[in-house]
Parts: structure tokens; sequence; C-alpha cells
């Protein structure tokens, strides 16, 4: 594993993307936009790099709106057209 600095803020992950074989994005829940995941992985597509998933962290699992199993399709705020 390798672990990076935010892709937004500096190219750490941008030149470690290509010694990978893949890549996992962290979102934070209720902080991370749509538009800010988008172009993370737009920056992150290097050849022979693909993403492996996301992961959201700072769920509340109390919260109503994160119980049982949620739906990130096309009406959720973090639906990604293509992963791959």
């Amino acid at each position: 594993f390798i672990d990076s600095p935010p892709v937004l803020l500096v190219t750490d992950a941008q030149l470690l993307s290509s010694l990978v074989d893949g890549y996992v994005v962290v979102i934070r829940a209720g902080t991370t936009k749509k538009r800010a995941l988008q172009r993370s992985l737009s920056l992150m597509r290097a050849p022979g790099t693909s993403p492996l998933g996301i992961v959201m962290n700072a769920v509340d699992g109390s919260s109503e709106s994160y119980s049982g199993y949620g739906y990130y399709g096309k009406g959720s705020g973090y639906y990604v057209e293509e992963l791959r």
C-alpha cells in the first residue's frame, strides 16, 4: 500500500499512480463534492492503472440517510459514470 496526499492539492498521487496496478480513492461523507471526486478520478488516469474502488469515511451510521443498504446510482451525489 502506498498512501498519498489528496489528489487535488498536490501532484504526488498522480505521479505515484504510474507506479501501481490500481488505487482506492477515499472520500469524506457529507464533505466531498461530486465534482471533486470526478476531477480526482480523471487526474488519476494513467496507462496500466485502474481504480479498485471508492471508500467513504466519516459516515454517521446512526443517520437515516446512511442506514441499511444505500443506493449509489445516477440519482445519488457520488455516482461516477465510468470507473475503468
